[in-house]
């Protein structure tokens, strides 16, 4: 006889989907505001998007900051998800590393919205690059250190202010014409050079091909 699940134990869990549910449909709904009208417009238009109430926004987040944080960091997850399942068939652990910057100063042709929601977002994107340290690229960037492809020289702070700077680059590229694929290429070439590539090394790297989907990608609707 197998053992049947308590009922608290059942109502706490589709208590926590209800919930689970209702925060991602306020982080969609802001990232499509975002995206449009940007952090300027009204918290009660945030809620109403979602089909909830403003008190919703302040349970779930705290504040209109907290939610556009809370998007904002959502929408970059989902990017490097999709970055992930990109580069899974990498075996190189430096084009792991680089390929994504490449990636990321591409947005507004992969994941147009994004792209929309992060120039009107550029301070809350400054704030997560500063403070955030992502798992894959510094681990990638320890091992090449111990593979001896790079120096091991300041490493922790050689990460941060690669990753800034890309994030800095990406923005330039989001919000102006004038950077095309291949100088913001070179641009990452000069970034990673930061890390001890060499500019051989890197220029190998930034020239690599790039598999780029064949439509933008579209998140779903909240």
């Amino acid at each position: 006889m197998s053992a049947s699940t308590p009922p608290g134990t059942r109502e706490q869990g589709r208590l926590g989907a209800y919930v689970s549910r209702n925060r991602s449909s306020l982080t969609r709904s802001a990232q499509q505001i975002l995206a449009t009208t940007g952090p300027s417009a009204p918290i009660k238009q945030f809620a109403d998007r979602a089909g909830m109430s403003v008190g919703s926004i302040y349970q779930h987040f705290g504040s209109k900051e907290g939610m556009i944080e809370a998007a904002v960091v959502d929408a970059l997850v989902a990017w490097d998800h999709w970055v992930e399942a990109e580069i899974a068939d990498v075996d190189d652990e430096a084009e792991r590393l680089v390929t994504p910057m490449r990636l990321l100063t591409r947005l507004a042709s992969t994941h147009p919205e994004f792209a929309a929601m992060f120039a009107s977002c550029s301070n809350v994107i400054t704030r997560i690059f500063m403070t955030v340290q992502p798992a894959r690229p510094s681990s990638l960037v320890r091992s090449l250190a111990e593979a001896g492809r790079i120096p091991d020289e300041d490493l922790e702070l050689g990460i941060q202010t690669v990753l800034l700077s890309v994030a800095m680059l990406a923005l330039v590229c989001i919000s102006s014409d004038h950077v095309d694929d291949s100088e913001a290429d070179r641009s990452i070439a000069l970034i990673i050079g930061m890390l001890g590539f060499t500019p051989e090394e890197a220029a190998r790297l930034t020239a690599l091909p790039l598999r780029l989907p064949d439509a933008p990608q579209t998140p779903p609707s909240p």
